[in-house]
């Protein structure tokens, strides 16, 4: 008969004169104190999943060596641990830990989750089956009291040992929180706590049950463990501000040690069916680009070598370079790590994600469950731009202004719609194709005399006060002696996204007549500017830029294109990409006004006299979104709701003047095709589809 170990009691009667010096004896035996993956290895048996009855073994999810190792390397007093989703992440950063204090250690351990529900969920589906799957422990569980068998009214558990399994809760009272000192505390899901328990006045749960631990610092340990919710929750903001250790795998083609993500599982994208995005998906290296079969992503993971922020692994596994100097341990792994599920299924997933009706909540899943990253949803921002920064965008003394400068390529005028203001920009583009830039020539604003008139013909009577404007022209300088010709735009886009049938009939009225008799040249437009944040129109989306021309869609251009209307007065309408030509006017106002392709203004006599225009130039703040589906996507957005009328006027004008230069290389081949622009007759588009502009006498 084998003779018992030390650390095993003699069976003995509990409360028997034999029991206690039994217990006595094992107590005073010293005892090597075994590693975490040693204790693991040698005392877990798996109570569930395909190993189900088996002992722990490393090798089955490699991944777990290192996390275990780095824990017992005592460096850390903080553990952060997140992973994918059905990869035994459970297992190795909350249910392994608490069994090692308890049972190897033989101390107390707090064990703290987001309400008293998920205590009952925890011990009967996570703890209390490791523990009776396993001999030993089973044997130091209680008989009697303290819901340890049922799993009802958890607090706390007394096993054999001496050892107190204590649960505490987001909603548990401060006092009852406040009266519980221990050297461990284990909190898993800690993102789903609230930041505020009840009606605590303290610090956030998380850190409130964290501070039983204070009596035993600096020897403290706390384990945490959660899926990530967003960029912002607790266990994401844990792991990036402590080591943030990465996984690095050696390619099996060149030797190199990477980290594939999300982005580097491939193949599935042109697959028809799910089956077929299952057979083509495959990890591809991010170092050569080779593609990884299931056997090569195996081999890598059974070499998998576990590096913190700033180190890096050479060629035969070395980690160089210290790791930061934090007292949290940050440790995740991805859907390439987790060996229980081939990566085949990921591949799977992400192909029905593409053609899911909620791409949003398809997204969130993979982002989250798959790859242990945070949802990439929400918006990131971008650099915002400075009003008053902007205000010195004049780069000469001939930037006067209403002069337009020399050399440019298109002039046009832009309008934006309010109700009791119209607003307008007129710009000159600049530059060379490919470098484009621009000057603000001019800029103001009419009131429409709304509530004395009706809304519709207030409107329209402040746009033909801008036309009117328009017909006087600006200067623009033609002879080195300095004299000047009068300029007129040859395009002018009014935004009919509000007030459409105003905005038409004011466009499609007669042109205002000049003092000497003369009219305007320019052509007037109604437009719709369509983004992510706009009024939408037409199929109910954000700007599709359209493949080709048809019975709708006349002309085609830059994130823009023309369409028919033919049920509303002018019968033709521009439809440009808001959020890329708000991009392309912040993009050269980000630039030096003295770089190519900038955005410049006309010079002020006060830089303050151009704040309020450029208050609403950047007034919306561009962000960076995640569409599913669509990837990221620049979009705009107002959360201060301040005025943007002059964006949207500024942007028109730019679009229009792109719009004219499409126009005249259209038509250049013909001067008559001008020619009947500007008379009014119809013209041929360059599909041979007649155009009409409507003219005074036409």
């Amino acid at each position: 008969m084998a003779e018992p170990r030390p650390t095993d009691p003699p069976r003995r009667a509990p409360g028997s004169e034999r029991f206690l010096l039994g217990k006595l004896y094992v107590d005073a035996v010293p005892r090597a104190t075994r590693s975490l993956r040693e204790f693991a290895e040698a005392e877990l048996v798996l109570p569930e999943g395909p190993y189900r009855g088996q002992r722990f073994r490393v090798r089955r999810q490699p991944f777990t060596g290192p996390l275990l190792d780095l824990i017992s390397s005592g460096r850390y007093s903080t553990i952060a641990v997140t992973g994918a989703t059905q990869s035994g992440k459970t297992l190795v950063a909350f249910v392994i830990p608490v069994l090692y204090h308890l049972f190897e250690l033989r101390e107390t351990v707090v064990v703290g989750v987001p309400d008293l529900g998920m205590a009952a969920d925890k011990w009967q589906q996570d703890l209390r089956p490791a523990i009776e799957a396993a001999p030993r422990f089973r044997a130091l569980l209680p008989t009697t009291g303290s819901g340890a068998r049922g799993g009802r009214n958890l607090t706390a558990i007394r096993f054999g040992n001496g050892a107190t399994l204590r649960f505490m809760t987001s909603r548990s009272s401060d006092k009852a929180v406040a009266g519980f000192t221990t050297r461990v505390v284990a909190q898993t899901e800690i993102d789903g706590y609230a930041v505020m328990g009840g009606r605590s006045v303290e610090t956030d749960r998380v850190s409130q049950i964290d501070a039983r631990t204070m009596a035993f610092r600096p020897r403290h340990r706390h384990y945490h463990e959660s899926t990530v919710s967003t960029p912002d929750g607790r266990i994401w903001t844990e792991y990036r501000g402590g080591t943030e250790h990465r996984l690095c795998l050696p390619c099996p083609h060149c030797d190199v040690y990477v980290t594939p993500e999300r982005e580097h599982v491939t193949g599935w994208e042109d697959a028809e069916t799910e089956d077929e995005a299952r057979e083509r998906t495959r990890v591809a290296c991010p170092a050569c680009g080779a593609r990884w079969e299931e056997e090569d992503r195996r081999a890598a993971n059974a070499a998998v070598v576990a590096a913190a922020r700033g180190q890096e692994v050479t060629a035969d596994g070395t980690v160089t370079g210290p790791p930061p100097v934090t007292a949290t341990l940050g440790y995740r792994w991805s859907a390439v790590n987790n060996l229980l599920i081939p990566i085949a299924e990921l591949g799977a997933e992400e192909w029905k994600a593409q053609r899911a009706s909620d791409r949003e909540a398809e997204e969130r899943k993979i982002q989250q469950f798959w790859c242990a990253l945070p949802a990439r949803i929400g918006p990131t921002d971008l650099v915002a731009l400075d009003p008053k920064a902007l205000a010195g965008r004049a780069v000469t003394d001939d930037h006067r202004r209403g002069l337009v400068p020399r050399g440019h390529r298109a002039f046009a005028l832009g309008v934006d719609v309010g109700l009791h203001l119209v607003y307008w920009t007129v710009v000159a583009l600049t530059g060379e194709e490919g470098h484009e830039g621009g000057h603000v020539v001019d800029y103001g604003r009419i009131e429409t005399g709304a509530g004395d008139v009706p809304e519709d013909s207030a409107v329209a009577n402040a746009i033909l006060a801008v036309r009117r404007r328009a017909v006087e022209g600006w200067a623009q300088p033609v002879h080195a002696d300095g004299s000047f010709a009068r300029a007129v735009p040859s395009w002018a886009w009014v935004d009919a996204g509000y007030k459409d049938v105003a905005v038409h009939a004011a466009c499609a009225a007669p042109a205002p007549v000049r003092g000497d008799g003369e009219t305007t040249e320019t052509a007037w437009l109604p437009s719709r500017g369509l983004g992510w944040h706009q009024t939408r129109v037409g199929d109910g989306g954000p700007y599709h830029a359209p493949q080709r021309t048809s019975r709708h869609v006349v002309l085609i251009g830059d994130r823009w294109h023309l369409v028919a209307a033919p049920q509303l007065a002018v019968g033709y309408e521009a439809r440009l990409d808001a959020d890329g030509w708000k991009s392309w006017l912040h993009d050269r106002l980000h630039l030096d006004p003295r770089a190519p392709g900038a955005v410049t203004l006309y010079r002020a006599p006060n830089r303050s006299d151009h704040l309020s225009y450029l208050r609403h130039l950047t007034a919306e703040r561009q962000v960076v979104v995640v569409k599913p589906g669509v990837g990221e996507v620049r979009a705009w957005t107002n959360p201060t709701g301040r005025q943007n009328h002059w964006l949207d006027a500024t942007t028109n004008a730019f679009a229009a003047a792109h719009f004219a230069l499409a126009w005249e290389a259209a038509a250049r081949a013909t001067a008559a095709a001008v020619r009947s622009v500007v008379e009014g007759r119809y013209d041929r588009l360059p599909d041979g589809r007649p155009f009409l502009v409507r003219r005074r006498g036409a």
